[in-house]
Order: structure tokens, then C-alpha cells, then sequence
């Protein structure tokens, strides 16, 4: 009887606890935000009618649970009035805040004032507009934080986010100088997400980070992550001028992401430093640079489509053409490379397979082979590249069944070649050397 007592009553205190939080209304019953936070007790909810209200707000510690709620149109202004504002500042766990525009906040010299700054673990964030704010519209340092359905405009960045297990989805960010958002944690997600004209849509630095379904438009930096398990989906990318996708670290995946309108020499996707991954179904068109640079060992490019990508120019290396790969074990299955200005597949490296790889209309070579022991080219299709189709540089290369038509020289071995069996060509062959230096 006694056990079950004990039981009941832990019941009935935590029943009670949720029914004691209670609703204070600004300006109703409360004056100021300020004065109804120091009234407010854990799990309580202030409700702030519309309307603009000024100076800085602290949350302490002391108020985990906190729910801060606009009703309708309320602006917390915290510099038009020339006075320097830290924004609102929250140092408590749990806590709740939905339907607020924040602005305008400064902090002089420092320069790095936000416009909300959570610390605290579990923070939820839905319907806030951030704009003008001196450092992030949003920061949060704290784990398995939640910003939903929120926009963000001008400032260094629009959210960044400093723990494990956050999340960002359905927000826009626009005219930030750094990145719209940005999460330093493992295991994050920044998901349905649009950026534009920042100069980093998104980034994660961490292990296990996602990003899927984002659109980045007109900045220098398209999606961003640093960290092992990295995954980058579905995601479109348009008019970057540094690079579209990079993700540095070990088993990345990219896969089906749209990439168009580089405006510079720089790549498109750059998978950097890695050992496996997979890097398939991507789409890349009109960049000025590489589509495509894997810079690693092990990782299996499976059908992608680049077109008219590639830098244009008769030299050959990882930088000018449209496909590029330097290290070893790569696999490079079934991709499209058409009417780029450069050659279309570069490698570098031991060991790499080539097969099934669709090249047509390419202004330099269709597969050059630079360097390297061991690669393999089996059932690739190049025609009408303007230099050779095939290049081999490398040694003991193989090269089994692949169709070359209509290349000004089909195979040009500098290199050795250890098999050669089943390719149809009209020009070149497998005697060393035939290179013919490709047109000024």
C-alpha cells in the first residue's frame, strides 16, 4: 500500500505542475516583457499583444520551460531608437518562442550583437523573422534544437546553431554576409531550406549532418559539410561562384542535386579528402569549372549528367576538365558528359574503373588518363571529342569494349596498356606512342 502511495502522489505532483503554468499577457497585465519574465515561473506562457516594442530582454536561467508567444504583429526593435541592444537573450532550457520579428540589434564596437541568443538545450523556434540584426538573426548554443517555418535577412549569418541534434527546416535567408545557416554538431539536419544572395547557403560542420531539399541561389558557396557520413540531397544549387556542393570527410553522399550557372572557374561539386561515398544522380550544367572534382579514394560516381561544364582551354588537369578524379579505387558507372568546352573525364590515380560512361561533343579529350597504375575502361561510349578519345598517360592500363567514333584520333597511348580487347575504333590504336597534341 505504501508503494502505491508514493506512487500516486509523484503523479499528482507532476499533474499539478503542468496546471500551475499559467498565461501572462503584455501589455494587458504586465507592462513590459521584462517585468512579466521576472513574474513568470517555469512552464508559464507570455502572450504579447501586436505591437513594437524596445530595448533588450534577458530570460535567466531560472525560467526553463518558457514559452514567448506574439499575438500578431510584434516587432522587438532593439537600435532604432540610437541606443546600442543585445536582442533577446535567453539563458534558460526548454524554452518556446514563436511569432516575434526581431530587429536592429547592435552592440557597438563589438559588432556582434543577435538578434535571439538561446543557450540552452532544447530550444524550439517557430515563426520568427530576424532582419538587420548586427551577427546572427538567430544563435543557439545548445543541443537538439528545432527552428521551424522562419525568415532571416542582412546580418553575418541567419541562423547558426552551436550543439548536437539541431535542426533547421522551412526557413528562408536572404543578404547575409556569412552563411543563412549553419549548425557546428553532429547529427544535424537543415532541411527544405531556401537561401538567397548569402554568400553560404548552408553548412554543417560535424559528423552524420544532412542536407536535404535546400535551394541556394547567388551566392559564392552553394551546401557545405565538413564531417564523416556527411549526405547532401535533392538539393539545388543556382549561379554559385566558388563552389556548388563541398563536403569534406570520410563515406559522403551526394545524390540528386541540381547544380546550374557557375559564374566562375571553380567546381561544382567537390568531394574532398575522402575514403568511399557514392556521388550519384547528380545534375550539373553551364559551369565554368570542373562539374565534378573527387579528391579521394574509393568512391563510386554513378550516373550523373554534366553538361557544358569544364573550363575552356587545351590544357588537361583536375581544374579544366568537366569530370576529375584524383586518387585510387574509384568508380566512375554509367555517367553522361556532353558539349563541355574541356575534356570530359580526368583521372589521376591507381586502380580507378571507368565503365559505361556516355561522352559526346567535348572539346578536348573524351577520357585522359594522367597518371597511374592499374585503371580500367571497360563499355564507355566516346564520340566527336575534338582531341582524342581516349588519352592514356598511365601504366599497365586496360581498356576492354568501348566504342570510340568520330574523335579526331580515338586512342592515343603514351602510356602501357596491359589488356586490350573488344574496343571498336577507326583511328589510333594500343602501340605507343600515337598522341597527337590537341588543336590551339
Amino acid at each position: 500500500m505504501f508503494r502505491r502511495f508514493s506512487i500516486s502522489l509523484l503523479v499528482l505532483s507532476t499533474v499539478s505542475g503542468v496546471a500551475d503554468a499559467k498565461k501572462l499577457e503584455v501589455p494587458d497585465e504586465h507592462a513590459t516583457i521584462q517585468s512579466a519574465i521576472a513574474s513568470a515561473q517555469p512552464n508559464d506562457t507570455i502572450e504579447i499583444e501586436a505591437g513594437t516594442y524596445l530595448g533588450s530582454i534577458y530570460v535567466p536561467a531560472s525560467k526553463a520551460g518558457l514559452r514567448i508567444v506574439g499575438k500578431g504583429k510584434v516587432i522587438l526593435d532593439f537600435g532604432s531608437n540610437g541606443t546600442l541592444g543585445g536582442g533577446l537573450r535567453i539563458a534558460a532550457d526548454d524554452v518556446e518562442v514563436k511569432n516575434l520579428t526581431v530587429r536592429l540589434a547592435r552592440d557597438g564596437a563589438s559588432g556582434d550583437a543577435e538578434g535571439v541568443n538561446i543557450e540552452g538545450d532544447r530550444a524550439r523556434v517557430e515563426k520568427l523573422t530576424a532582419y538587420s540584426n548586427d551577427w546572427h538573426g538567430l544563435r543557439i548554443a545548445g543541443d537538439d534544437a528545432h527552428v521551424k517555418d522562419s525568415k532571416f535577412a542582412a546580418g553575418q549569418f541567419g541562423v547558426g546553431i552551436y550543439g548536437d541534434d539541431a535542426v533547421i527546416e522551412d526557413c528562408t535567408a536572404s543578404g547575409a554576409v556569412g552563411t543563412g545557416f549553419y549548425v557546428w554538431g553532429d547529427r544535424a539536419v537543415i532541411r527544405d531550406n531556401v537561401s538567397r544572395n548569402c554568400s553560404e547557403g548552408a553548412s554543417i560542420l560535424g559528423d552524420d549532418g544532412l542536407i536535404d531539399d535546400c535551394r541556394s541561389e547567388n551566392g559564392a558557396y552553394g551546401f557545405h559539410i565538413e564531417g564523416d557520413n556527411g549526405r547532401i540531397r535533392s538539393s539545388k544549387v543556382a549561379g554559385w561562384s566558388s563552389y556548388g556542393i563541398q563536403i569534406n570527410g570520410q563515406n559522403p553522399l551526394v545524390k540528386g542535386n541540381e547544380l546550374e550557372r557557375c559564374s566562375s572557374d571553380t567546381k561544382g561539386i567537390f568531394v574532398r579528402g575522402c575514403t568511399f561515398g557514392k556521388i550519384e544522380e547528380n545534375e550539373i550544367t553551364d559551369s565554368l569549372g570542373p562539374a565534378i572534382h573527387v579528391d579521394g579514394n574509393g568512391v563510386r560516381c554513378k550516373e550523373n549528367e554534366i553538361r557544358r561544364c569544364g573550363y575552356a582551354t587545351t590544357d588537361v588537369d583536375e581544374h579544366y576538365a568537366a569530370f576529375a578524379v584524383t586518387g585510387n579505387g574509384n568508380e566512375l558507372i554509367d555517367n553522361v558528359v556532353r558539349d563541355c568546352p574541356a575534356t570530359a573525364i580526368y583521372v589521376e590515380g591507381n586502380g580507378n574503373l571507368l565503365t559505361g560512361n556516355a561522352l559526346k561533343k567535348n572539346r578536348n579529350d573524351g577520357i585522359h588518363i594522367a597518371s597511374g597504375v592499374g585503371n580500367r575502361l571497360v563499355d564507355n561510349s566516346v564520340r566527336k571529342s575534338v582531341a582524342e578519345g581516349i588519352q592514356n598517360w598511365g601504366a599497365a592500363t586496360d581498356l576492354l569494349g568501348n566504342e570510340l567514333k568520330n574523335n579526331r584520333l580515338d586512342i592515343a597511348n603514351d602510356g602501357s596498356i596491359s589488356e586490350f580487347e573488344g574496343n571498336e575504333y577507326e583511328t589510333g590504336g594500343p602501340q605507343t606512342p600515337t598522341q597527337v597534341d590537341p588543336p590551339a
